[in-house]
């Protein structure tokens, strides 16, 4: 990735190489960023050569095979949205990587939001007041945080997600499309909530539940 590098002094690096990838690279544009952009990285078992995208791609393996000085410079935002994210995100973090944090123009981002590196933020979202994104969270596009809610590490918020008032949900909670908790509610550590879900009791950790309202219906590995 030397040379597309090149276009910035401080180069972005978007990991992935799906359409998630590409939607990201284009909120990159939609906020006056897109120059940043020096490429796409993806692992090697998904790299076909033939990926759709606007700039160069390259393995992760490569980049993770230049000089700590080659790459020190470069910022990365993992944009896959499956439970691969965790472990690539270790790989990556080990190896001294800099992560880049993505806010779209129409977000709405209010006073007192704690938003930590890698996060992710698309349009139409709305984050009121005292709230916090933990490393690596995706929120999708048109979900809305209201006051004190806490996002842990590597949380997925879907597309639609509404979380009311003080809500806290552990590091690597998955909520689907259009998921409704109300107030006051803890989920635990890499739990599921389905989409359409309505949560109106606290979630243990570990489990899926769906429904309205929502009922534990499994366990789930992380």
């Amino acid at each position: 990735m030397s040379e597309p590098a090149l276009k910035s002094q401080n180069p972005v690096l978007i990991v992935g190489a799906g359409r998630h990838a590409l939607e990201i690279f284009r909120y990159y544009e939609d906020a006056g960023r897109g120059a940043e952009v020096a490429g796409f990285l993806t692992e090697g078992r998904y790299y076909t050569g033939k990926e759709q995208l606007p700039l160069p791609v390259d393995t992760v393996e490569n980049w993770l095979a230049l000089p700590a000085d080659k790459r020190s410079g470069d910022r990365l935002l993992v944009a896959i949205g499956s439970s691969e994210r965790r472990h690539l995100i270790a790989v990556l973090e080990a190896a001294g990587a800099r992560f880049d944090t993505l806010i779209h123009p129409t977000a709405y981002v209010g006073r007192e939001v704690m938003i930590e590196t890698g996060v992710q933020i698309g349009p139409g979202c709305i984050l009121t007041t005292e709230i916090r994104v933990g490393a690596h969270s995706i929120l999708n596009i048109g979900c809305s945080l209201s006051h004190d809610v806490t996002l842990g590490r590597m949380c997925t918020l879907s597309p639609g997600v509404r979380l009311a008032g003080k809500v806290t949900a552990g590091p690597g909670v998955f909520f689907g499309i259009g998921a409704v908790v109300i107030d006051k509610i803890t989920i635990g550590e890499g739990s599921i909530i389905a989409a359409g879900a309505c949560v109106t009791r606290d979630i243990p950790p570990g489990v899926m539940a769906a429904g309205v309202p929502a009922t534990i219906r499994k366990q789930v590995t992380s």
